[in-house]
């Protein structure tokens, strides 16, 4: 099974970073690569849209303080099992770090390969924030 971890700190509060990437229906308001995001089955599923036209299915499986994780259920990417979370943790006063991180086995890619590009996806949506 493979891993990425990602994480960057900010000069933002972690309240004001999770009131901006929090909302699990929202990926497309931060996220350079996902030109929109539908809620489905009252917010539990997400179908994310990529700007080169790519469809992802994604399931909500846990929310709790400034924190969520989801699987992917069906996607272009080069990966199976994928479980990931997103969290946000208050640093010094007025910073914060956000990391994100994801579990998964490589599907018609080797490791390395799908390693990269699950990394290329974290790291432009938190090099946007």
């Amino acid at each position: 099974m493979a891993q990425v971890s990602t994480s960057r700190s900010y000069d933002v509060p972690a309240e004001g970073m999770w009131r901006r990437i929090g909302d699990f229906e929202t990926l497309d308001a931060w996220h350079p690569a996902i030109a929109a995001c539908e809620a489905l089955d009252g917010g539990a599923r997400r179908k994310l849209t990529t700007v080169d036209g790519g469809v992802i299915h994604e399931t909500l499986t846990e929310a709790g303080e400034q924190t969520y994780s989801y699987t992917i259920d069906d996607s272009p990417l080069p990966v199976a099992d994928y479980r990931a979370t997103l969290s946000v943790a208050e640093a010094a006063k007025g910073s914060c770090t956000v990391e994100w991180v994801a579990h998964f086995t490589a599907a018609g890619a080797s490791d390395d390969e799908a390693e990269a590009v699950i990394t290329g996806i974290f790291d432009a949506g938190l090099d946007a924030l």
